[in-house]
């Protein structure tokens, strides 16, 4: 990917001349947080600051989410202690194979959720091997686990692995094998993003080889989404702070970027899809619109950017969206 890392939880600033977010109605919303239930949505407002809806809270039946949501069985409570504050327990998963590789070369995406906030990040990998990679990635970016609970997949009992969580002074827990639910935080994190994701792409029309952005964006709306756990949002369990919400736009809307660099012919910005907010500056991620299936688009970041939420790009001949159905390649563990 063109950006350093892929962290979602992040801050970042509305460009300049963004549209008034006042106008926006429950069903524009519903889009923006990456088609999160309507019920969570319209509870929001109290949570966060720069949100205001506009007209009834009573969405409509959204068509794409009943087509790009599948229905899961519930997944027992997730076993071991109930953390008692942030980082205490964090699980981790990856997913994947994914069946479309990226523009990127990405496969895979590791997850951590945090136990006790219910506090997401995803990174994309191009093999399970990353994962040691991005464990210490995590540290970094937002803390050193206590006890951090995974599968027993052999990505988490290699040497490099252990070696990490030995030397920052992690403790490791493993899920009994074939048992998912003993893992059920990541889990069923896991479907709920994915979920959101193909929503995301199914109403841009974006190409399937974007799937990491969609992924990380839908990590990133969730941090700042009511969660049924505790009635708040994970942002302000981890961070002790509400999250400030007024500079997000709908996934895959025309965006208006300035044209920093340019000669006086040229036009003052230019036309590109917004793509997800980026984690090491306040600024938005945007991508061209000359994509093909072979030929990767230009990704960029930019502060100054001003966004037009009804229009989508890329949404004329959009193809199937179901980028998160596993491989057949790289068989379980």
């Amino acid at each position: 990917m063109t950006t350093e890392d892929e962290l979602f939880s992040i801050r970042v600033q509305a460009g300049r001349g963004s549209l008034a977010h006042s106008s926006f109605t429950i069903d524009q919303w519903h889009q923006v947080m990456g088609h999160n239930n309507i019920q969570d949505v319209a509870k929001l407002q109290n949570e966060v600051e720069g949100m205001a809806i506009k007209g009834s809270q009573k969405g409509q039946p959204c068509n794409v989410c009943s087509t790009e949501k599948a229905k899961r069985a519930a997944i027992p409570k997730t076993w071991g202690t109930r953390a008692k504050t942030r980082l205490d327990i964090v699980h981790i998963d990856v997913l994947g194979p994914i069946q479309q590789q990226s523009y990127d070369g990405f496969r895979y995406a590791v997850g951590f959720i945090d136990s006790f906030s219910r506090f997401g990040a995803v990174y994309p990998m191009k093999t399970k091997d990353e994962v040691v990679s991005n464990l210490q990635q995590y540290i970094i970016d937002v803390g050193t686990p206590r006890t951090l609970v995974s599968d027993g997949a052999l990505e988490f009992k290699s040497k490099q692995f252990n070696d990490v969580c030995r030397t920052s002074g992690i403790k490791q827990q493993y899920s009994a094998p074939y048992t998912p639910e003993e893992n059920g935080k990541i889990e069923r994190a896991w479907g709920t993003v994915t979920g959101m994701a193909r929503c995301m792409m199914a109403t841009a029309g974006v190409p399937k080889q974007l799937w990491p952005y969609a992924l990380s964006t839908a990590v990133y709306l969730k941090n700042r989404s009511i969660h049924s756990a505790h009635n708040r949002t994970p942002f302000e369990m981890f961070h002790g702070m509400k999250p400030d919400i007024s500079q997000l736009h709908i996934f895959g809307c025309k965006a208006f970027v300035l044209n920093e660099v340019r000669k006086k012919p040229d036009s003052k910005a230019r036309e590109a899809v917004l793509l997800g907010y980026s984690h090491n500056s306040k600024t938005y991620v945007v991508v061209s619109t000359d994509a093909t299936e072979t030929r990767a688009p230009r990704i960029w970041t930019s502060r100054n950017v001003t966004f037009n939420d009804a229009e989508f790009p890329y949404r004329e001949g959009a193809k199937d969206t179901a980028v998160f159905e596993s491989s057949d390649e790289d068989p379980a563990d």
